[in-house]
């Protein structure tokens, strides 16, 4: 079922989430989608739970950069996400800004775009 199946029936988040990736992989974007181009649902992005609204925003971005990513869903919010993609369990993450950006201003992850 695509994201576009879904109608907005009010705001459910007020801060953005990020596609967010290991500080030591792709330098932006632009490579990110070079490697997900050249290896269609290879790449692994984790997020909340299938259909949910990182979900979505994953879907948009996908659709946005013309690539296919495999999911995988975590349950419990940005924590197990966040665990997943410190530990190489996934290529990365569509999760809370907010929650990341400790791990960010440490060089841990690297944020390569923020949706809202």
């Amino acid at each position: 079922m695509s994201w576009r199946a879904f109608e907005p029936i009010c705001m459910v988040t007020d801060h953005p989430s990020a596609l967010i990736v290991s500080g030591d992989r792709w330098p932006d974007l632009a490579a990110f989608r070079a490697a997900a181009a050249a290896a269609p649902r290879t790449l692994t992005v984790g997020n909340v739970g299938l259909r949910g609204i990182w979900h979505q925003h994953a879907a948009a971005m996908e659709e946005a950069l013309g690539v296919e990513l495999r999911h995988v869903p975590y349950e419990g919010g940005s924590g197990p996400q966040l665990a997943a993609i410190l530990g190489g369990e996934v290529d990365a993450i569509v999760s809370s800004l907010p929650a990341a950006m400790s791990y960010v201003r440490g060089g841990a992850l690297r944020v390569l775009a923020v949706m809202s």
